[in-house]
């Protein structure tokens, strides 16, 4: 039996635990409140370079606030250009090679937003017929309830821009100022994904029907080929590449955990790589021969596409909980940076060479459904560099620029 000042003794090498702990706690949030404003200052510093170009505090001016950056080495550090509310959840992202945002919608629209001028650029109706394009001060009353899953931009037509709405694909071109629907394709059940070839006029969609169908968007209403897993639901998809060798191949994800890639030329499934958990989305970098899995049990693996051997991978449960897992991925143009939108609003900044070095912001209050970045450097900012945009399920979407070092 322990005698009383060995309780005394214990009872005080808890508490002295307890005030490192505490200490050490302390310490932690009066350096993430000093990262932060090392970014606002920054963000500051920029908005008033910019000032001649861009009214660029205009239009940061309905800024949601709330952003905490957690810091790891070896990382960029990104800030907080401009984040706006939606009457709806936001529930894809795209961005044009003209550096116009395509932000998709659960009520039916289409929100536009020029990046590299910084303005707003009005909404598309999907519901209405030949010329939907309207103002933002001029929505119809009888707006579509009907969500839009997905947004994508053709990559060698920067006009043409695809929506997945409910079983269709609508594939809608700007011309002359305003956007007009050209065509419609019916898969035949609610599609989950969709994905511009990077060079040929292909596009692919995947559904719930377990079909990968494929359809050449400038000639036909008919699709092309057809890549049936019939053995689950499909829930994203990616071309590997505009040229050789990956150009005829195409990636399909399966909430059965399968990810498997097809040759368009057969079509066969040519590999096949499989998750213990349903995949939830994925991403491939062609330049740097990657391909990101994310799964619903948290996990990130990574793919050298040119030996399919399996590269060291990252769990969004360590830093995030057992509840978290990736809803979706978008590698950087360099390639050096995937980053990672999760179920409860994170986002995550991974180095791809070293996935255990990562950035946390946790800016969003819902599902970051989607995640673009920009193609090319806007020139109108007083550091050059490339933008992501995040689309929530909050009702709100966001834009980053890295930020370089002083």
């Amino acid at each position: 039996m322990a005698s009383p000042a060995g309780f005394v003794n214990s009872f005080a090498k808890q508490a002295e635990d307890e005030h490192v702990i505490l200490h050490a706690r302390i310490q932690t949030e009066e350096a993430n409140r000093k990262a932060l404003e090392l970014e606002h200052q920054k963000l500051e510093r920029l908005l008033r370079q910019d000032a001649s170009a861009v009214d660029v505090q205009a239009a940061c001016s309905e800024l949601v606030i709330g952003t905490e950056v957690h810091l790891s080495p070896d990382v960029q550090r990104f800030v907080l250009m401009g984040s706006f509310p939606y009457p709806a959840p936001v529930a894809s992202v795209a961005v044009s090679s003209r550096e116009v945002v395509a932000l998709a919608c659960w009520d039916g629209r289409v929100s536009l937003f020029d990046l590299a001028r910084w303005r707003s650029l009005g909404q598309i109706n999907t519901s209405a017929g030949v010329n939907s394009f309207v103002g933002f001060d001029h929505l119809p009353d009888n707006i579509s309830e009907q969500a839009i899953v997905c947004a994508e931009f053709m990559p060698n037509l920067p006009h043409v821009l695809g929506l997945a709405v409910s079983q269709q694909v609508q594939i809608w071109d700007h011309v002359e100022g305003k956007w007009f629907k050209e065509a419609a394709f019916q898969h035949g059940s609610p599609i989950n994904d969709i994905d511009f070839h990077e060079v040929q006029s292909l596009l692919a969609s995947t559904a719930d029907d377990g079909r990968g169908l494929i359809w050449d968007v400038l000639r036909s209403g008919v699709p092309l080929r057809t890549c049936c897993t019939a053995s689950a639901e499909l829930s994203a998809c990616r071309f590997l590449g505009g040229a050789a060798p990956y150009e005829l191949l195409v990636a399909t994800a399966g909430l059965d955990g399968a990810t498997r890639v097809w040759d368009l030329r057969r079509p066969a499934q040519v590999r096949s790589v499989r998750s213990q958990a349903s995949a939830s989305c994925l991403d491939c970098k062609a330049s740097s021969h990657q391909l990101a899995i994310g799964t619903v049990d948290g996990q990130i693996t990574m793919w050298d596409i040119r030996t399919w051997k399996e590269l060291p991978g990252f769990d969004v449960r360590v830093p995030l909980g057992m509840q978290a897992h990736p809803r979706s991925l978008s590698f950087s143009p360099c390639g050096a940076t995937l980053s990672v939108g999760c179920v409860g609003g994170e986002l995550l900044m991974l180095d791809v060479n070293q996935p255990s070095h990562y950035r946390r912001v946790l800016h969003h209050r819902d599902t970051l459904a989607s995640l673009a970045w920009s193609s090319s450097v806007l020139e109108w900012s007083a550091a050059p560099s490339h933008y992501l945009v995040c689309a929530s399920l909050d009702g709100s979407w966001s834009c980053w620029v890295q930020a370089g070092d002083d």
